[in-house]
């Protein structure tokens, strides 16, 4: 249906929009603004939209986004702070299990690995000394009887050290209690900022997608290593919802680099998103360079350039990684990365720069590009996929072959310990199989990008003025869709 064959007047179901081609027939490409579900006739669409309970005359405009979640809405209902909170008691028991099956391991099988380094470079600077010196920090871990595995001391800007300074005055034990607890608690509440705007989800829905989430491997392993990443999750989900976009990218940023990339994403908003783009690269250049400035410590630099080498940790989750196990020893992993990452992010642009007007959109597909293609990336280091994955779903939810997809990335994240127990039974060694974890954030780069290129593009004029359909007499000659499905 069209302005025409509406007599030039508002459609009656104007939650629904209709987008197909020119040789297609209309009645049978019609689908549900708010549930993405297909109808066949205007009669059933109308159906769909009361069911919905939409109030009639309500407005269309750019706060929403195509997938049937609403953005301008409150940022947290009850029904996501309970399904945060379910999430945070399952990683919280999965905590706890690896607690107690590491209890014969006198390092409890890593138990605040990552947080050790953290805590140490933060008591460093309370003594006035360098975090980056290794030997110096080794002998801080040392006195307070602690011990890292990886040994590679501190490599993160200098922010995270100064924002840790208060624990580095308490004892390690204690300091490391309170950083678990800001973990999980930052856990639920990115959950709860991801699925309060599922209005149209249902309950058993709502708890499928908590659950995932709380027994995400790389979301568990971040508590147990004590990893930063939890605390990063809150400031990338409120990215994702439009909400403090400039200052939460700076210092997910200013943390641990990578999401920088995602800045990208305010180019999809043409020429408005130039100014916020500017100001989020500004304020990172600031809170990256700025404790340096101050402090004086300027040894980062080497350990960054060291991070794009070969990776010799077995475990890691890169493509580094992946090219220095899979390649012969004398390999160029270097350039081989350089220019495989360089290809990624390529795509990761392309897509991104279809999606006009669609911040949402062009901020996934780039947080995942950024997560995947970090240098010696850890496994822990996959737990921001929450996020594209928590997107990715709203996409796809009423596919079922795409939520197998997803379903899939979300388990090739814990799959490299069996894979590699069942290869081995079977008399099979490959190192191809180390990797799975980085295979399913590519699957799932490459499902965001296949839900993303499938929906028609907006018009940036109609985002900018909140124009709706076709039924929407403000929209004039127009008749390519910004929102809907195709």
């Amino acid at each position: 249906m069209d302005e025409a064959s509406a007599g030039g007047q508002a459609a009656p179901w104007p939650r629904h929009r209709a987008a197909w081609p020119a040789d297609a027939q209309p009645h049978l490409l019609i689908r549900c603004f708010w549930c993405q579900k297909h109808v066949s006739t205007v009669i059933e669409a109308s159906f769909c939209w009361q069911k919905h309970r939409i109030p009639a005359g309500t407005p269309v405009d750019a706060r929403v986004i195509s997938s049937g979640v609403r953005t301008d809405g409150p940022l947290l209902t009850r029904r996501g702070l309970v399904c945060g909170a379910w999430s945070c008691l399952l990683t919280a028991q999965a905590f706890a299990a690896g607690v107690f099956t590491n209890r014969a391991d006198p390092g409890l099988g890593g138990l605040f690995n990552d947080f050790a380094d953290y805590w140490a470079a933060a008591r460093i600077l309370d003594l006035g000394g360098d975090p980056y010196d290794k030997h110096l920090l080794g002998q801080v871990l040392q006195q307070n009887g602690l011990h890292t595995l990886v040994g590679t001391g501190y490599s993160y800007p200098l922010l995270l050290a100064e924002l840790l300074r208060p624990l580095g005055l308490l004892p390690a034990p204690a300091a490391a209690a309170l950083f678990t607890a800001g973990s999980l608690a930052c856990l639920g509440l990115a959950v709860a900022l991801l699925l309060s705007p599922l209005r149209t989800a249902s309950r058993w829905q709502l708890l499928a997608l908590a659950t995932a989430a709380g027994t995400y491997a790389p979301a568990g392993g971040s508590l147990y290593m004590g990893q930063v990443n939890l605390y990063l999750l809150p400031l990338l989900a409120l990215a994702l919802r439009g909400t403090a976009r400039p200052a939460g990218l700076a210092v997910a940023a200013a943390v641990k680099l990578f999401p920088a990339a995602t800045a990208l994403a305010f180019l999809a908003e043409g020429r408005r998103g130039l100014r916020p783009l500017l100001v989020t690269l500004a304020v990172t250049l600031g809170l990256v360079l700025g404790p340096n400035l101050v402090t004086g410590h300027w040894s980062y630099g080497g350990s960054l350039v060291e991070m794009f080498g070969t990776d010799p940790y077995w475990t890691n989750q890169s493509l580094n990684g992946w090219l220095s196990r899979v390649l012969p020893a004398a390999a160029p992993v270097t350039p081989l990365m350089v220019a495989l990452a360089s290809a990624l992010g390529a795509l990761a642009v392309a897509v991104a720069a279809r999606q006009r007007g669609s911040w949402p959109g062009a901020f996934a597909v780039l947080l995942c590009y950024a997560v995947v293609a970090a240098p010696k990336n850890s496994l822990w280091n996959f737990a921001p996929l929450l996020v594209v994955m928590a997107y990715t779903w709203t996409l796809v939810r009423h596919q079922p072959r795409a939520v197998a997809v997803l379903a899939a990335a979300w388990a090739l994240a814990d799959a490299t310990g069996p894979a590699i127990w069942l290869a081995g039974s079977a008399g099979v060694h490959t190192p191809w199989l180390t990797s799975l974890p980085l295979y399913g954030g590519l699957l799932l780069g490459g499902l965001l990008s296949w839900a993303l290129l499938r929906a028609p593009r907006a018009e940036p004029d109609d985002v900018a003025h909140g124009r709706a359909g076709p039924g929407d007499p403000r929209r004039g000659d127009r008749q390519r869709e910004w929102l809907g499905a195709s």
